[in-house]
């Protein structure tokens, strides 16, 4: 789970991101849209084109986490979101975002 906060000049701007490692992402928009400019969620489509979300104070959204998607830049405001990864593989206890399915991890809390 990561909380992001994006102020001015802030973005993801690779429009081939994707989130490696998880099976499925979700985020979480925590601001109103009025509190912010720019910032749209959009995806690399098949087709080379570029889809555009609506993304409400409230709405999640949902999708395979190989899929292509990035934010275009803020431009006023504060965007908060909240991105919830889901990964397959054995429960970690790492104190990172730790891309290891299998074995002991250097930075596990256990450790």
């Amino acid at each position: 789970v990561e909380y992001h906060t994006v102020e001015p000049g802030g973005s993801l701007p690779y429009p081939t991101h994707y989130d490696s490692g998880s099976l499925v992402t979700i985020d979480i928009m925590l601001s109103d849209s009025s509190d912010f400019r720019g910032g749209e969620f959009r995806t690399l489509e098949p087709d080379g084109s570029m889809r555009s979300y609506a993304f409400e104070k409230g709405d999640a959204l949902c999708f395979v986490s190989h899929k292509f998607h990035c934010v275009s830049p803020l431009t006023a405001g504060r965007r908060n979101v909240l991105v919830v990864e889901l990964w397959e593989g054995v429960e970690r206890q790492c104190a990172h975002r730790c891309e290891r399915h299998t074995g002991e991890c250097e930075h596990s809390a256990r450790a």
